[in-house]
C-alpha cells in the first residue's frame, strides 16, 4: 500500500467517523477539506460522495438551504440492512457494464459511480471470504498447516472489511486503465480490490504481532524486575535490568515508558 493510498484511506475513515457522530451527515465542504492533502480533484470528490451515499451518509452543501426536519436524526445501520439494500439494486447487463468500464477508464465520474454501485455486492462477497478464511469459520476454506489466523473478534469486524473493500473499489476505479474485454476489466478490478483487502489484513496482522512482541517484552521485564528486587532487596537499576535480560538499556527505557513505570532516580 503506497503512502498516498494509505493517506486517502485514513481520511476516508475519518470522514465516515465524523459523519456517524453527526447523525450520518457531512458536508461537501468538509469532504473537500479533509481530502485536500490527498490531491483530490472534482472526479475523486464525486466518487467519495457517491461512496458515502452508498454507506447511507447524507452529503449536503452548506451553501444550500437545509431541510426542515429530520436531518439530524441518528441513522442506525447494520451489515444485514446494507446487504438487503444492495440486493434491491437494479441489475446491469454486460453491454452497459462494458460501456461504463470504457467510460470510467476515460475518467467519466458518473460511470465510476455506477460501477461502484454495481460492485458493492462483490466487495461484500470478497470481504466475507477473507473473514471466513482468516477466522477459520469456513471449513471448506482452510489455511495451510501452521499458517497464522487473524482473530477478527472485537478488532476487525465484517463491517470493517466491507468498508475497507469499498475504499479499495474506489481506488481501483480511479486508477482504471483501458482493457480489451469485459472479462479483462472484471479481472483487473477484482484483483485490485482483493489485493487491497489482503494488504489491509496483512497490515493488521503485522500491527498485532508487533503489539504482542511489545507485550511479551513488558511481561518479561516485569518478571525480571520482580526477581531482581527480591534478590537484591531493593529496586534494580537500569544497568542491572539490562545485564539480567541481555537487552540494550535504551530498549528497556522504551518499555518502561510504554508500561507507565519509572525507575527511581537514585537507582539509576
Amino acid at each position: 500500500m503506497t503512502d498516498e493510498t494509505r493517506a486517502f484511506r485514513t481520511r476516508l475513515e475519518e470522514l465516515t467517523h465524523e459523519a456517524k457522530e453527526n447523525g450520518n451527515r457531512i458536508s461537501v465542504q468538509q469532504v473537500r477539506e479533509k481530502l485536500k492533502d490527498t490531491g483530490i480533484d472534482e472526479t475523486k470528490l464525486q466518487m467519495v460522495c457517491s461512496y458515502l451515499d452508498m454507506m447511507s451518509v447524507e452529503v449536503y452543501d452548506e451553501d444550500m438551504p437545509e431541510a426542515a426536519s429530520g436531518a439530524g436524526d441518528e441513522h442506525v445501520r447494520s451489515l444485514e440492512h446494507y446487504l438487503d439494500e444492495l440486493a434491491a439494486l437494479p441489475q446491469m447487463d454486460e453491454v452497459e457494464e462494458l460501456t461504463l468500464f470504457h467510460m470510467a477508464a476515460e475518467g467519466h465520474e458518473e460511470a465510476r459511480a455506477r460501477l461502484t454501485e454495481r460492485y458493492l455486492q462483490t466487495v461484500c462477497d470478497l470481504a466475507g471470504e477473507i473473514e471466513a478464511r482468516e477466522t477459520g469459520k469456513d471449513p471448506e476454506n482452510r489455511l495451510p498447516a501452521g499458517a497464522e489466523r487473524l482473530n477478527l473478534e472485537g478488532e476487525f469486524t465484517a463491517e470493517d472489511l466491507v468498508q475497507e473493500g469499498n475504499v479499495g473499489l474506489l481506488m481501483a476505479l480511479e486508477n482504471l486503465q483501458h482493457q480489451e474485454s469485459l472479462a479483462a476489466y472484471r479481472a483487473v478490478l477484482l484483483n485490485e480490490v482483493t489485493s487491497y483487502l489482503e494488504g489491509v489484513v496483512e497490515a493488521q496482522k503485522a500491527e498485532r504481532k508487533s503489539d504482542q512482541r511489545i507485550l511479551n517484552r513488558m511481561n518479561q521485564l516485569a518478571d525480571a524486575s520482580h526477581d531482581l528486587e527480591q534478590e537484591l532487596d531493593r529496586k534494580p537499576s537500569l544497568e542491572e535490568l539490562s545485564a539480567y535480560l541481555d537487552l540494550p538499556a535504551e530498549e528497556i527505557q522504551d518499555l518502561l515508558r510504554v508500561g507507565g513505570e519509572k525507575l527511581k532516580a537514585d537507582d539509576l
